[in-house]
Formats: structure tokens, C-alpha cells, sequence
């Protein structure tokens, strides 16, 4: 057995060849050990799974693995020793194109006029106060902004900062463009950081464009800006953080020219560029692939893979499902049935998506109507593919409650599942959920700027209400967080399905109470019989959870919120020029039924 300085030296000699040092240890773990499956090698290599997933795909594009494949695994397998006898030669010849040019490269740089040299200034930055003057700088831009990015500028400076950047930014009219890489996605996922700030204006779309280059094609090592004269480069890593800043035109220019040619290279953010598409389902999918990393364009590669990971059979058609504001959720029809394809948005971080497996496989083991979750052929709820998490879930049969109301019995039985699943005391949280009543005071002290002052003057009564409750030493439990009738289907055998954890989370139960009761029990319709309804779902609700007075004292007044945070959110859409049938509906529906909460329990 080969002894550690002996496999040290080869793993050193690998990296010097031009291998990261993922790809060494997994070449030299094949080449000792023999063919293994992915999750052998994981093992064996001690490298996050979905990281060996990554690593083999670049490996096996430079053809130093590939697949071997039987009746019921996939193994990888290390090329033979030729192939890096390729390398080495490849490394030679560009070793000596670098030779040769050395003295020619030399001589012109040292025809740099004084003049030249005089126009040049060299400002270095440290620490993250350091990283903020080199970022505010920017704002003086008089030409359009482009550059790299590698890692989100809230990990170097706070979301508060950037916040204030981005609002001095849009007030300045300043323009964007910037090539985004996978380290920046990553990060993305692995950390805690919010959904990019510069989204929160209406037309960012107008000042910023992004695109996306792979690390195969550029591996993007730290941050760039390039404005005016001027280009910037941060670096925030492994707690270092510093910034170089070069005022020089030749430089810039230069600079400039070479992030064109990239730009070319990179693929586009479909939404974000002015395609044409040749249906409304090619459109609808660019909508929805949009909220993603993904590019339409490499839509039916990402079908192929689910193929593999997936026990699905054959894709033989897809269809875009558009409905909400997170996510881009496909039906797919293959030869074994219908599945729901749910790949998460771009900025859906790594605990979050897992927690999502994680609360709709246990609705699943306790027989809560939800979505039948599909496991990968390895086991895993959720996996990673092409940059992208997804989830295949069966496809229930059945219409939502959106065109015909729920009646007591639908009601009742969705009480009884909602409760049983609030029994849950797991401590997880799949998301954020910006438009529930859980959250409602935050989001206005945030966003009241947003609105006009007719939408202020509604919601103050339910805000001034709100402010003297605490739901701290509430029973808390498991919840769904958004029970409405879009996300409630059921079918002619009179089964249910309740869909869209999105927002999921361990939570003060009367959140979920409230939000069902004023989403999906009650409408103007029904609103009659308020007291009715109220009344016979909370003795449902408390057969299986016991409220206390002060609980229950506080669900007409989180009734009301629900309809306030519905009317706030859609207020500031529809104020950022969104005209959607969908979001002007949801306004109007959520501001009369606030009107007729607050009326009822004199809120006002």
C-alpha cells in the first residue's frame, strides 16, 4: 500500500499538472481503489457528496474519469495514465509559448511613457470599512459599471450597507452589468445571505443584466469592477479581506475589453435579455427558469439528468406551472406518469431547501395529504444537478379550491391535517415568508416607503393592534404557513393534497390558524357566517391542539393581518409597475377582506 509522503508527492505532482485538489484526491482514490459509485467515492474521499457530483462532471469533461454503467449502478473510473502523459505535454508546449514570449511581453511593458506611468494611481483597502469606500466609489461612475462577481458583497459588508448602496445607486440612475460564477452561487446556497438587495427596486432589470460563466470556461478568483477609468478587485476570503484599486485608462479600457469578450462567451439570464420566443410555454418557462441559474436554453439537458438520478422512466413532455413568486415548478409527463418538478430559486439556501425535503417527507410518513416525495435513485429527497437543487414529487390528480369554494366539510379536513402536522416539534425552517402575518410589522418598518399613504392609513389600525401581542410563549409547533386555495387540491375520490411548503417552519401555531382561516375558509361570500365558521374550525383545530384564552383571543386580529400583509405586498408590486392579472386580484381581494375584518372586530 502506497505510504502517505509517496501519496502526498503524487497528489502534489496532480495539482502541479493543473488539477484542483478535489479532482487529485478523487483521480488518485480511482486509480488506488478501482471504480466506485458516487457515493462510495464520497466516502472514500471524504468530499461532500454533491461536491463529487460537480468535480466528476469536470473531470469527466477533461477526460480524466468516465462512467461505467450496468443494469443497476453508475460507477466512475479513472482514465489511464496516457491521458496525463496528454496533459504533461500540453503543459510543456504552453510552458514554452510562455518562454518565448517573455522577453517581447518585457520590452512592451517597458516602453510605458513617464506620461503613461504619471496617469496611474494605486489605492490599496483593507478590512471591511475598507471594502464599503471601495464599493461607494463606484457610485461616481459617469459610464456604465461591469465586472466580475464572486462572492455577495453582504458577506463583506452587511446587509445594511448594501441596502443603502443599491438605494443610492437607483437614485443616481447608474447602470450594471456583471458575469456571475459559481463560487458566488455557492455561496449563495451555503450561507445565510438574503436574495440579491438591488431586486427589491421595480425596473432592477433596466439597470442591472447578469450573466452567468461557468467555472470550466473562467474561473473567476475574486471580485471585479470596472467603471471610468478605474478597476477595482476585492478579495474577502478565508478572513482576509482587502481591496486593490487602479486608476489608470489603458488599464481600464483593457480590462473593459476583455469582459466583453466574456460577456459574449457567458450565457444569459433569459428574463433579463430581450428574446423573443416562439410560444407562450417557451416564454412561461423562461419566466419561471428566470428565478433560477438556469438558462432555457439548457432546459432539456437538466430533463436528461433527472432521467438519471430519478426513477421517472422517459421525459416525454414538459410544461411550465405558473403560479406564485418563488421557485420554477414544471409538470412533467413521462412513460411512468406524471411528476411536479420543483427547482429552487437561485438565492434558496442550502438548510432551507434541505428542510424542505425534510417537512414534506415527514407529512408523507404521517399520512398528512401532501405530495408523494420522490427519492433519487441514491436515496436522497433533494438533490444537486448542473448548479440547481431539485425535487420530483408524483403528481396528485386533482382541481384547487381557486374556482369553487371549499365547503365545512373540505374545511374540517384540512383542519385535521394542519393540525397533525403542527404536533410536529422539529425545528426547521424552509423559508422566509415576506407576505404572511407572522412577519407583517417587519415588512412594513422596512418597505412603508413603498406605498402611498391611502395604503398606510388602512393597515395602521391591524399595525397599531399588533404591536401590543406576544406570540413568544404561544404553543408552537411545525407549520405550513400558507394554507390558501390555490395550494389545497382534491380529487373525485374526495382525497386531498395540501401543496407549497415553501414557507414551512417551526412557528406560534396561531399563525397557521389564522392564515387558514382567512385564506381558505373565509371570503366575501361566506363572510356572513364568520362567526360560524371561526367557531367550528377552532373546535376541530383544538381536539388535537389545546389553545389557551389569550391564543385564541388573538386569531380575529391575525385574521385581519393576513388580509393587511397581502394588501401591503401586492400595493408595493403594483406601485413597481407590476400590472399582472394575478397581483392586481390578489390587492383588491386582500384590501376588501381587510375592510371587512377590521369593520367586524373593530380593529378601527
Amino acid at each position: 500500500m502506497m505510504n502517505k509522503e509517496r501519496k502526498d508527492s503524487t497528489l502534489e505532482y496532480l495539482r502541479l499538472l493543473g488539477l484542483s485538489p478535489e479532482e487529485a484526491q478523487i483521480f488518485w482514490t480511482l486509480t488506488v481503489m478501482g471504480p466506485l459509485t458516487t457515493l462510495e467515492l464520497a466516502r472514500k474521499t471524504k468530499i461532500n457528496r454533491t461536491k463529487v457530483y460537480r468535480v466528476v462532471d469536470i473531470m469527466g469533461s477533461r477526460r480524466l474519469v468516465k462512467e461505467i454503467k450496468d443494469q443497476y449502478t453508475t460507477r466512475i473510473e479513472a482514465e489511464s495514465a496516457e491521458r496525463l502523459q496528454e496533459m504533461l505535454k500540453e503543459t510543456q508546449t504552453k510552458t514554452r509559448m510562455l518562454s518565448n514570449k517573455f522577453e517581447v511581453v518585457m520590452g512592451d511593458l517597458a516602453q510605458l511613457s513617464a506620461k503613461e506611468r504619471s496617469d496611474t494611481a494605486v489605492h490599496f483597502y483593507r478590512g471591511p470599512e475598507g471594502i464599503k469606500q471601495m464599493v461607494w466609489n463606484t457610485l461616481k461612475a459617469t459610464s456604465e459599471i461591469v465586472g466580475y462577481t464572486y462572492l455577495s458583497f453582504e458577506s463583506a459588508v452587511g446587509e445594511e450597507f448594501v441596502e443603502e448602496y443599491y438605494a443610492e445607486f437607483y437614485r443616481r440612475n447608474l447602470r450594471m452589468r456583471d458575469i456571475l460564477s459559481d463560487n458566488y452561487l455557492r455561496s449563495m446556497r451555503e450561507s445565510s445571505q438574503s436574495p440579491k438587495t438591488y431586486r427589491l427596486h421595480p425596473n432592477w432589470r433596466t439597470h442591472i443584466d447578469s450573466r452567468y460563466i461557468g467555472e470550466k470556461e473562467l474561473p473567476i478568483p475574486h471580485q471585479m469592477d470596472i467603471y471610468d477609468d478605474t478597476v477595482g478587485i476585492y478579495s474577502w476570503q478565508e478572513g482576509e479581506i482587502f481591496g486593490v484599486e487602479i486608476k489608470n485608462p489603458k488599464v481600464a479600457v483593457f480590462q473593459r475589453s476583455l469582459f466583453e469578450q466574456t460577456w459574449s462567451m457567458a450565457k444569459p439570464r433569459e428574463l433579463d435579455s430581450p428574446i423573443k420566443y416562439d410560444n407562450k410555454i417557451q416564454a412561461d418557462a423562461a419566466f419561471l427558469l428566470s428565478r433560477t441559474t438556469l438558462p432555457l436554453s439548457q432546459f432539456h439537458d437538466l430533463l436528461r439528468e433527472i432521467e438519471k438520478i430519478y426513477p421517472v422512466g422517459k421525459i416525454v413532455k414538459s410544461e411550465p406551472l405558473v403560479y406564485g413568486y418563488e421557485d420554477a415548478n414544471f409538470l412533467l409527463k413521462t412513460d411512468h406518469g406524471r411528476y411536479a418538478l420543483k427547482i429552487f430559486a437561485s438565492d434558496m439556501e442550502r438548510t432551507y431547501v434541505a428542510a424542505h425535503g425534510k417537512i414534506i417527507g415527514a407529512a408523507n410518513k404521517l399520512k398528512i395529504p401532501s405530495p408523494k416525495i420522490l427519492q433519487a435513485r441514491e436515496g436522497d429527497l433533494i438533490t444537486e444537478t448542473m448548479g440547481q437543487f431539485v425535487m420530483i414529487t408524483e403528481m396528485f390528480e386533482g382541481e384547487s379550491f381557486a374556482k369553487k369554494p371549499p365547503e365545512m366539510k373540505d374545511m374540517l379536513a384540512v383542519t385535521r391535517a394542519i393540525a397533525k402536522l403542527n404536533q410536529r416539534q422539529e425545528k426547521l425552517v424552509v423559508g422566509y415568508d415576506s407576505w404572511g402575518n407572522a412577519n407583517l410589522m417587519r415588512e412594513y418598518k422596512r418597505d412603508q416607503d413603498r406605498v402611498g399613504r391611502e395604503v398606510k392609513d388602512l393597515i395602521k389600525p391591524v399595525l397599531d393592534q399588533l404591536r401590543k401581542i406576544d406570540t413568544t410563549t404561544f404553543t408552537h409547533g411545525l407549520i405550513h404557513g400558507d394554507i390558501q386555495p390555490n395550494h389545497v387540491l382534491k380529487n373525485e375520490r374526495g382525497e386531498y393534497c395540501i401543496l407549497d411548503f415553501g414557507v414551512a417552519r417551526y412557528d406560534a401555531v396561531v399563525y397557521e390558524l389564522s392564515t387558514h382561516l382567512a385564506w381558505f375558509c373565509l371570503s366575501k361570500e361566506s363572510w356572513g357566517n364568520y362567526d360560524k365558521i371561526v367557531g367550528k374550525i377552532l373546535t376541530e383545530y383544538t381536539k388535537v391542539i389545546k389553545l389557551g384564552r389569550e391564543e385564541i383571543a388573538t386569531i380575529p386580529l391575525l385574521i385581519a393581518a393576513s388580509y393587511a400583509a397581502y394588501y401591503f405586498r401586492t400595493s408595493i408590486l403594483i406601485g413597481e409597475g407590476d400590472n399582472s392579472q394575478e397581483t392586481r386580484e390578489w390587492n383588491q381581494k386582500a384590501k376588501g377582506l381587510m375592510i371587512l375584518a377590521m369593520v367586524a372586530k373593530c380593529l378601527n
